[in-house]
């Protein structure tokens, strides 16, 4: 373990394993134990590495919102106007909601523990998937406290449906029509934004 090359590769290692458990059982299943005997170390070693599990959690979610992050970017830029942007990264949105369902509600269901400070560069993870909406609303929102402000919001609509949808609150999980509402929602905020850049 004094060996920094090899204790950047069982760091590593965990973190595989730990992705691995979370995508197929949940966040549940992120247990020291279990992800212990995954990586074949001692439960000792796996908080020698991370401190504690809080660390491990986060260190695992960071890599679930930077695959967010890529889906999100390799759509930025699709369709014609305003409305179809916004349409393709909500829709890619759902998909990798709905596809990876387990690692997505991971990183919305941990709660740290009582005056856990949350690290700068995890704040920043989260921070880069609010800039890709602004960078495609900016054109039509000038003042950048706004477009801060819309980014935001516009996620926790679209976010608000799909978990809505995804838990079943309201009726058992129908695709097409959480696409339905999702588009409701980006058409509409998307003609509007429109319209006032052109006025």
């Amino acid at each position: 373990m004094n060996d920094p090359s090899f204790r950047d590769t069982l760091k590593e290692k965990v973190i595989h394993v730990s992705r691995d458990l979370l995508r197929e059982n949940g966040l549940s299943g992120l247990q020291a134990r279990k992800i212990a005997e995954a990586a074949g170390c001692s439960v000792g070693t796996v908080y020698n590495l991370y401190g504690n599990l809080d660390t491990l959690i986060i260190v695992t979610n960071s890599g679930t919102l930077r695959d967010l992050r890529e889906a999100l970017m390799s759509v930025k830029n699709d369709g014609d106007g305003l409305v179809q942007q916004l349409d393709s990264l909500a829709m890619t949105y759902l998909d990798f909601a709905v596809d990876r369902n387990f690692e997505w509600r991971a990183v919305f269901e941990h709660r740290f523990a009582e005056k856990t400070v949350v690290p700068d560069w995890y704040c920043d993870n989260q921070t880069e998937l609010f800039a890709i909406v602004e960078e495609v609303l900016e054109p039509s929102i000038e003042a950048a406290d706004e477009l801060r402000v819309a980014a935001r919001a516009l996620f926790a609509a679209i976010n608000g449906i799909v978990t809505l949808a995804l838990d079943e609150k309201l009726r058992e999980f129908d695709r097409s029509a959480t696409q339905r509402q999702i588009r409701f929602v980006t058409k509409a905020i998307g003609d509007s934004l429109s319209r006032g850049s052109e006025s």
